[in-house]
């Protein structure tokens, strides 16, 4: 069994726990988010839930140009990959998110927080990259935690904008 690569990455936002929560609990930001990613087709779903109307499920399933894949891995992929990040958040503390490749050997599980620090709130994820093809599997999943954390610095920027007041 190969041993998965952890992914420790985190991003701040000038607003509290909650105001990132809210935007993260909204389609419209969660679109946005993924056009500024490059994605090329997003469908966005986002279900309110929990006890005491706490918590939400996020679904994002996308397709994504594979634009800079290491050469080891073209053989796996096409010009595009199919991606779906799964969340479950608890609360506005936190939660678990799982992102798949339907029909790669690839899945990304860990936790999502929201932590106020000051002036901030610090969103951290926390996950294992798991790639299962012999040899390989280390670089390439390197190279997909990679994605995962620069497509967590492009969902900040996005929401700092949206945090100001930039939605239209």
């Amino acid at each position: 069994m190969m041993r998965p690569v952890h992914l420790s990455h985190e991003i701040t936002y000038r607003a509290t726990p909650g105001e990132v929560y809210a935007m993260l609990a909204d389609e419209t930001f969660r679109r946005r988010s993924a056009v500024a990613q490059g994605v090329l087709t997003a469908d966005v779903s986002i279900v309110p839930g929990g006890r005491a109307g706490e918590g939400l499920s996020v679904r994002i399933d996308q397709l994504q140009p594979t634009r800079g894949v290491p050469e080891v891995a073209r053989r796996f992929v096409s010009e595009t990959v199919r991606l779906v990040q799964l969340e479950e958040w608890t609360d506005a503390d936190g939660g678990t998110v799982v992102v798949e490749l339907p029909g790669l050997p690839v899945t990304v599980t860990g936790r999502v927080s929201l932590v106020a620090d000051g002036e901030v709130t610090r969103q951290r994820v926390e996950a294992d990259v798991e790639v299962r093809v012999p040899l390989l599997g280390g670089r390439l999943a390197g190279f997909i935690g990679g994605l995962v954390a620069a497509g967590m610095d492009t969902e900040q920027q996005v929401g700092e904008a949206w945090l100001r007041g930039e939605r239209g």
